[in-house]
């Protein structure tokens, strides 16, 4: 029961990112485009090299302030598309696309 009570209750969230004005990535031409993938309590938001996160962190707060769910920010994965530098400047930077990375 409790797993069908999450995905009730997530699937607002995932409507709003999908509706949202992220582009994600393009995979080929039979799938328009790639934003959001979810499975069991697992999200994936593909956030593309011209999407601003600032719209998917839109998203994520006002989840959380009509649900009032919090993330675990611990569990949060960030991980920049682009050559594999990209990775460590992201570490270094904390910024990604002029979106700054809080500390955990």
């Amino acid at each position: 029961m409790s797993c069908l009570l999450y995905n009730l209750a997530i699937e607002p969230l995932i409507e709003k990112i999908r509706t949202s004005q992220l582009k994600g990535f393009n995979i080929n031409e039979d799938l328009n485009r790639v934003v959001v993938k979810v499975y069991a309590d697992n999200t994936t938001v593909f956030i593309g090299p011209e999407d601003d996160p600032k719209n998917l962190q839109k998203c994520l707060d006002l989840f959380c302030e009509a649900s009032t769910a919090h993330f675990n920010k611990t569990k949060t994965e960030i991980i920049p598309p682009g050559p594999a530098g990209s990775c460590e400047e992201l570490i270094r930077l904390r910024e990604y696309n002029g979106w700054k990375i809080e500390e955990v």
